[in-house]
Order: structure tokens, then C-alpha cells, then sequence
């Protein structure tokens, strides 16, 4: 079920997450332009996922809850600057993370693999995650802030 766009953007602003970086893909180009054009976010669009943890690193540091958004196939790119700066030294960051090759349903192959392990993945590395949909987006952006601010970890 697609969530709409208001509704998750409102709800990650009355939880006073932000700012917004990633690496741009047809994923989230809703989500993109939408953020862009009502100016809802300071976004910064990167060039690598290693390259968005560091910024949301910087921002964490200095007192927000960062969001990044990846492909799934990125999050390969993320495991090392997730385990060596944000897991290890404990600096959160709210994941979103697409699910290209999601079991179940049509996808291009190059996807499949990463699609199949994602949330083994998500898991090898113990970092929490939700899946959301319309009926449990409110209570799983609470959680994920709750998780975040406790921990001082990621949250996908």
C-alpha cells in the first residue's frame, strides 16, 4: 500500500528528524521532489553512500537525527562506513532504505540477490529495522526516533 507523501513527510518533521541526504534514485523521486519543491528538509543529494553517513554523521553529532535514504543495493556500499564510524563510535541515523528485488514481487534480476538477504543483512550487522506501511507508519517512526535516541545507533 503506498503511503502518501504529506503524511510521512509531516510525521518525519513533528518527530524533528532531519536533515535529508542520499544518494538520488528512481525510488524515492517522489519523496525527492516532493522535499525539493516545499523546501520540508535541508537535503543534501551525495554522490556515494559512505559520503551521506559522513554528513549525517556531522549533523548527528551536532544534535539532529539525520535521514539517509539508499537503495537496498547501496546498502552494500554502506556496510563499511556504517560499521567502522556510525555503529561503532554510536552516532544514529534513520535508514530508508528501498527494497529493490523485494521477495514476492517483479523486479529487474540484478536486484534479486540483494532483494533475497536484505534483512539478513540488516540483521548480521544488529541494526533494527520496520517495514511500513499505511496502518503502522505513525507507530514506526515513533519507534525508530525512541530506538535512535536510547541508542545512539541506526535504525532502518
Amino acid at each position: 500500500m503506498m503511503i502518501g507523501l504529506d503524511k510521512i513527510v509531516s510525521l518525519l518533521q513533528k518527530e524533528n528528524l532531519g536533515p535529508v541526504m542520499g544518494v538520488p534514485c528512481s525510488v524515492f523521486k517522489d519523496f525527492l521532489n516532493y522535499i525539493i519543491d516545499k523546501k520540508s528538509f535541508e537535503h543534501f543529494a551525495c554522490s556515494s553512500e559512505g559520503e551521506s553517513l559522513g554528513i549525517a554523521a556531522g549533523f548527528a553529532l551536532a544534535g539532529k537525527l539525520p535521514i539517509i535514504y539508499m537503495q537496498n543495493d547501496g546498502y552494500g556500499n554502506a556496510i563499511n562506513p556504517l560499521s567502522s564510524l556510525q555503529l561503532m563510535y554510536e552516532i544514529p541515523a534513520l535508514l530508508m532504505i528501498s527494497w529493490r528485488g523485494e521477495p514476492g514481487k517483479k523486479d529487474a534480476p540484478q536486484h534479486e540477490l540483494m532483494g533475497e538477504t536484505l534483512l539478513d543483512l540488516l540483521s548480521t550487522f544488529k541494526i533494527p529495522y520496520s517495514i511500513i506501511n499505511e496502518g503502522n507508519v505513525d507507530s514506526q517512526i515513533i519507534n525508530a526516533k525512541k530506538y535512535m535516541k536510547e541508542n545512539q545507533k541506526p535504525f532502518a
